[in-house]
């Protein structure tokens, strides 16, 4: 006869076996994953939600609307959609939903790059102009290097093995392009820190 496994008392399992040790290799996906799934799927939503609003207050009254506006408005669009097509997709299996993840969040990562450069710009103009609302600026500025790290953090994740265990992918290499995107996607933070500052001196994006 076989031996029988002991069971283990309720103390010794652990809470979240997904979140431990003991997923290497299951196909559970880690918490974390799950966490920053959920996240960015309420966030997308929010976004969304707001940026059909913008719309449509805008669609209302179009002569009282910036040009600075509909580019907030498309921005924050911008970022809403691979937030939400990424996030489903992470809570999935398969290479689909793999390829669909990396390209949601690649994308996402160059459209908060964007939202970075605009900060940092918005930031610098109202700095100059001793503008009370510079610290609004600066939160909005923080939140978007924030998101684009947590960004940086899941596109390295995708490129992982342990991606490829938790998407339950045949084995092989990772593409050699998806490993290296977190250090393209840093390079483009990076860029959009030294950019920002220089548009600040484009005022229709910021009008007085």
């Amino acid at each position: 006869m076989g031996k029988v496994k002991p069971m283990q008392s309720e103390a010794e399992r652990p809470l979240m076996p997904y979140a431990s040790h003991a997923a290497a290799g299951t196909g559970r996906t880690p918490i974390g994953i799950i966490l920053f799934a959920a996240s960015h799927l309420l966030l997308g939503g929010v976004l969304m939600l707001a940026a059909v609003t913008m719309t449509r207050q805008a669609l209302a009254r179009p002569a009282a609307v910036a040009p600075v506006d509909w580019l907030v408005t498309a921005l924050i669009a911008l970022l809403a959609m691979p937030m939400l097509v990424g996030g489903v997709a992470l809570l999935l299996k398969g290479s689909l939903a793999w390829v669909v993840s990396v390209i949601s969040f690649t994308l996402l990562a160059f459209f908060e790059a964007m939202t970075i450069a605009y900060a940092i710009g918005m930031t610098t103009r109202y700095l100059q102009q001793n503008n009370p609302d510079v610290q609004w600026a600066g939160l909005f500025a923080g939140l978007a290097i924030s998101q684009g790290l947590l960004c940086a953090v899941v596109v390295g994740y995708l490129g992982s093995p342990k991606a490829r265990a938790t998407f339950g992918l045949p084995p092989g290499e990772t593409p050699g392009l998806v490993r290296r995107l977190r250090r393209i996607v840093t390079v483009l933070y990076l860029a959009a820190l030294a950019i920002g500052p220089m548009l600040s001196g484009i005022r229709p994006l910021f009008p007085d």
